[in-house]
């Protein structure tokens, strides 16, 4: 006990071990502030990503595509294997449109004056219990008139007639949900009609692929904030897509696992199943595995950040060391009484070590608590931030969300913690060496 108020009185007369205790909060506590923003944005992104991508995908085999027994076959496969809870069918063609006059679609694929949209055909009472389609229908701007039935259209009832030109009112349209970012850019609202030309899926006998064309009806948009697929994507019934002359009867099959049941697992057993179908190991994905390279890129963005910030640690530890390689020079005559006293060469070492833990331990501690304080409340601190300078250090005009977004992990934080604790008193262990080893009689005589 003697050792810890000996130490107490050494710091109480180096003020500039501060400066290490400082360093340590603000590096803790930055890494935890900024582990917890990076892991929102990941989360978010990663909702982003998923959009509307269902838990696990297959790629049907392109020579089972056209056999509709076969594909049939598969979704029963499928749909059998443990884990499984529900399971639908795609069909997806590219289809293209020109430029409309006046209309800025910059933001999306074209070429020579064409522009191009992924028509991806669904079975909707399926689709519905596979992905969160219903729910990013619900969140557009261009609300359905059914949501029950986003696909609902007829040319004779009034409430269709007061909206669709008469003139296209006896034609075939095909009802379609439209991206919420291509109703923006194209200006489009409920009713209105599109011309969109695909190709067949095998050549005629002159060896090309004719093109289709077929007008489509506006009933509704989806926002799923991933703007790939809101600037890209049309979603319509699969049998109209069959009708189209489209011979393909399904593309993917879209599975959702079961609650409680991990993609991964679900994933591995589908392989299994489907492998004596014909049907290869890498045509059965989660939709992380699919998205991987984009999600990686921001986990490696957290990690970075991360490590730089781990440096502002690192950086006190070298002070914390300066610090205690002085303090030792100048109590040298305090150690040479301590060890003329009996005090042994563990117990000298042992004091300036329990220094460096102190200075460690209560920066740590107030890193934690003063990060968890910012990260709790750190959009009203931007607010006030915001009011007193006129400082937007997050404009949420450039992100789909309006708040920071925070997400903490624990375990990460903890692991960080300990880290820099031991990174710290690795630095504190050379001076306390040096003290260890001073020689009581040239102690007494230097000091």
């Amino acid at each position: 006990m003697e050792s810890w108020y000996i130490a107490l009185a050494y710091l109480r007369t180096r003020p500039i071990a501060l400066v290490s205790l400082v360093g340590v909060f603000l590096g803790l506590g930055s890494i935890v502030v900024v582990d917890a923003v990076m892991n929102g944005f990941l989360s978010i992104q990663r909702q982003m990503v998923r959009g509307t991508h269902a838990d696990v995908a297959i790629t049907v085999p392109a020579e089972l595509r056209t056999d509709r027994a076969a594909v049939e076959r598969l979704l029963e496969v499928v749909r059998s294997t443990d884990g499984v809870e529900h399971a639908s069918r795609r069909v997806q063609s590219v289809a293209m449109f020109r430029k409309w006059k006046g209309q800025d679609l910059s933001q999306m694929r074209g070429f020579g004056g064409f522009h191009f949209v992924e028509l991806v055909g669904i079975d909707e009472p399926d689709e519905r219990k596979v992905t969160r389609l219903p729910q990013f229908i619900g969140d557009s701007i261009l609300k359905v008139s059914r949501p029950e039935d986003p696909f609902w259209f007829d040319p004779f009832d009034p409430w269709w007639q007061e909206r669709v030109p008469e003139k296209y009112r006896l034609l075939p349209l095909v009802p379609a949900l439209i991206g919420e970012g291509l109703v923006e850019v194209m200006n489009l609202s409920v009713g209105d009609v599109l011309t969109m030309s695909t190709w067949s899926d095998r050549p005629g006998p002159d060896g090309r692929y004719g093109a289709k064309s077929r007008p489509f009806v506006v009933v509704g948009a989806f926002r799923c904030q991933d703007l790939e697929i809101d600037y890209t994507r049309a979603f319509v019934p699969r049998e109209a897509m069959l009708d189209w002359g489209l011979e393909n009867e399904a593309r993917d099959l879209v599975v959702a696992a079961g609650n409680g049941q991990s993609e991964d697992e679900v994933c591995a057993r589908l392989r299994n199943a489907l492998a004596p179908l014909g049907v290869s190991s890498g045509a059965v994905q989660t939709w992380a595995e699919r998205k991987v390279v984009l999600l990686r890129a921001v986990e490696n963005e957290r990690a970075v950040m991360n490590i730089v910030l781990f440096f502002v640690v690192i950086v006190a530890a070298f002070n914390l060391l300066v610090t205690l390689y002085m303090m030792v020079s100048e109590k040298v005559r305090d150690i040479g009484v301590l060890r003329s006293m009996g005090a042994s060469a563990t117990s000298t070492a042992r004091l300036f070590f329990i220094c460096g833990f102190l200075v460690t331990s209560l920066g740590l501690l107030l890193g934690l608590v003063g990060g968890l304080a910012l990260t709790w409340y750190i959009n009203p601190v931007h607010d006030f931030i915001t009011s007193l300078t006129g400082l937007r250090l997050f404009d949420e005009e450039f992100y789909v969300f309006d708040r920071i977004p925070t997400e903490i992990d624990y375990p990460r934080i903890a692991w960080f913690a300990v880290s820099a604790l031991l990174c710290t008193l690795f630095f504190t262990v050379f001076p306390s060496l040096r003290a260890a080893h001073q020689n009581p009689v040239e102690a007494l005589r230097r000091g």
